[in-house]
């Protein structure tokens, strides 16, 4: 029986390791696992979420100093400042793509607490205002 037991071990240890994996193998467990939640960022995986440095960091099991740093490894900029470019990147296809809803909704389902800080961060990120955003994105798409 302890020599069926042995052959079916090694069985089992002969094809994980044969089996091909896709991680990433210069990732580190919490590297791998920052990634994938900057991942869900981008995607717009719970941008409205009301998230701070020290939330993000304990969702990924992690310190906020070591947070950080796979950040800025990752990104090449700060997580607050990394997760306002994914928001503002969401709520411009959303404003580009959803005419019914208004810029106040818009900045509030992307998780701004406020439409004039949403103004201000877009104004900033893209020089230019919300509502000349749309007309802008409505006349181009007029014109093709």
């Amino acid at each position: 029986m302890a020599v069926h037991l042995n052959l079916l071990l090694i069985g089992v240890l002969d094809a994980l390791t044969e089996q091909q994996t896709n991680e990433n193998e210069q990732l580190t467990p919490r590297k791998r696992t920052v990634e994938m939640f900057f991942r869900d960022l981008k995607d717009g995986v719970d941008l409205g979420e009301q998230w701070t440095l020290d939330r993000m960091a304990a969702h990924c099991n992690l310190g906020v100093t070591a947070f950080s740093k796979y950040c800025r490894e990752l990104v090449n900029i700060g997580p607050m400042e990394y997760l306002n470019q994914c928001r503002l990147e969401r709520a411009a296809q959303q404003l580009r793509t959803r005419p019914e809803l208004s810029i106040t909704e818009i900045a509030f389902a992307n998780g701004f607490n406020s439409s004039q800080y949403f103004a201000t961060r877009f104004s900033r990120h893209y020089k230019v205002s919300p509502s000349r955003f749309i007309s802008e994105s409505t006349n181009s798409g007029v014109k093709k």
